[in-house]
């Protein structure tokens, strides 16, 4: 609680014949001016002998961009090698089964699936090259 009283004390200036509150005041008002000043310079990118760059160049968003691109291109490849491997390997249970019809219509979702995200159709191999 003490100090809480002292923050409110300095903020608000309660004592204002006190010297030291005075002095310290001043002194919180110039630290947050100083820091304000070198936040800005370091935004601005003037602070870059300090290691600190400032806002994103064009060229680091180009490369930011071609990251994202590369990420999405290889996540398109895993998912559509995964979605392969779902139909294949539920074309083979259905080849498999007494009773298709569970089979057949998963296999028609997961078709479907294949064509929205391919713009083209699965090649569905029949029962006997799966054996």
């Amino acid at each position: 609680m003490a100090v809480v009283w002292r923050v409110l004390e300095i903020l608000l200036m309660i004592d204002d014949d006190n010297r030291q509150a005075m002095r310290t005041w001043r002194t919180l008002v110039a630290l947050a001016l100083i820091a304000m000043f070198v936040h800005t310079l370091g935004a601005d990118g003037y602070l870059k002998f300090a290691g600190v760059d400032g806002f994103a160049s064009s060229k680091d968003i180009e490369r930011i961009n071609s990251m994202l691109d590369s990420a999405a291109s290889h996540t398109k490849k895993i998912e559509d090698s995964l979605l392969e491997k779902a139909i294949i390997d539920l074309r083979s249970k259905q080849c498999a089964a007494n009773s298709k019809i569970y089979f057949t219509e998963r296999l028609g979702e997961l078709m479907d699936q294949y064509y929205e995200v391919n713009k083209r159709a699965f090649q569905l191999p029949s029962c006997e090259d799966l054996k």
